[in-house]
């Protein structure tokens, strides 16, 4: 088993990740928390089904593309998930439709739901559209 090339856009990514785990049937879920002051953590592991054992290299080669894809998956949902007081949750990226479960830091709101990916359709990466995971 081999990693799918990078996708050029967010949607192209989304796209190959998700195939990634149908072929391996596991969910790469990534866990975000905003502090109160600031700054951002996100992590993220294979979760779930018959994951076989695979090459060295391959789950956390995946989990930093899966830990990338995760901020403009959110921002789908939560355009300013990362600004004070901020969000915490995590996002399940599988064969079907990505998921969201997050609560804001305030308790204002709760989401759990499938994310509206027409937003995403229209996003670029950050910077000069480089492809690859940033180191």
């Amino acid at each position: 088993i081999t990693l799918p090339p990078p996708g050029e856009t967010p949607a192209a990514e989304l796209r190959a990740l998700r195939g990634l785990s149908g072929l391996i049937g596991a969910e790469l879920l990534v866990e975000f928390d905003t502090a109160p002051g600031g700054g951002t953590t996100l992590t993220a592991q294979l979760s779930g089904g018959g994951c076989p054992d695979l090459p060295d290299g391959v789950e956390a080669a995946a989990a930093e593309r899966a830990i990338r894809l995760a901020d403009p998956l959110i921002r789908c949902e939560i355009p300013d998930w990362d600004v004070p007081p901020g969000a915490s949750g995590r996002v399940r990226i599988g064969p079907d439709e990505p998921w969201l479960d997050a609560v804001d830091r305030a308790e204002d709101w709760l989401l759990e739901r499938t994310i509206d990916l027409d937003a995403l359709e229209e996003m670029r990466w950050e910077g000069e559209g480089d492809p690859s995971p940033e180191p």
